[in-house]
């Protein structure tokens, strides 16, 4: 028995949701980020929102057909809709208590479930978390978010779309509003969060 094989039989109770939108080969990169995490989820949801792009579909395909992958992967095909409702789909699809967004663009350092997840477990209170980012492409930089209660989300959001978060608030939320399809439906999901508890708020490692 491997480390791989140690770090998987433990009981996470987390899985990990993927958005995906024509983005090729980024979209592997963000599922081997998470295939290389000291704590590994039981679970990978993608959820692609109807690409078109012959290349990202290849991947998927790909993805799809891969056995050796160390985390049960399953993919759902749906037609567009935006990111809000891809979300809410692979977070209604997942049966974790604690489920990680990823958008199909983002990547993972390897221990951001074990140390986001923890932050989650030693805070009742908390109804998602996240950490600071290395943002990379156009821009490279460092961009660190403060998380909070409600009352700082009122005039900026301050917690990454990537994040980890408790089912049971979303549940209780209602989830991403899909309405919102030009942008802002993560800091409009978070306040739908925070608001349904007053004592809830977002954590950042």
């Amino acid at each position: 028995m491997n480390n791989n094989d140690n770090i998987y039989n433990i009981d996470t109770d987390v899985e990990a949701v993927i958005t995906s939108f024509n983005q090729q080969d980024m979209i592997l990169e963000a599922v081997e980020s998470l295939c290389n995490q000291t704590l590994l989820p039981n679970r990978i949801i993608i959820v692609d929102d109807g690409s078109t792009d012959e290349c990202s579909i290849n991947v998927l395909k790909s993805i799809e057909n891969n056995s050796s992958l160390p985390i049960p992967v399953t993919i759902h095909y749906k037609k567009n809709g935006g990111v809000s409702s891809a979300r809410n789909i692979g977070i209604k699809k997942a049966k974790a208590s604690i489920v990680l967004v990823l958008d199909g663009d983002d990547k993972l350092e390897p221990t951001y479930i074990e140390h986001v997840s923890r932050l989650l477990r030693d805070n009742p209170l908390m109804v998602a978390a996240s950490s600071w980012m290395h943002t990379f492409g156009i821009l490279d930089a460092i961009v660190c978010p403060t998380g909070g209660n409600l009352l700082p989300f009122l005039s900026r959001n301050c917690c990454p779309a990537t994040h980890i978060l408790r089912r049971e608030a979303f549940e209780r939320c209602g989830g991403y509003d899909e309405t919102m399809r030009s942008g802002f439906e993560d800091w409009d999901f978070f306040l739908s969060m925070l608001e349904t508890m007053p004592e809830a708020y977002i954590g950042i490692i």
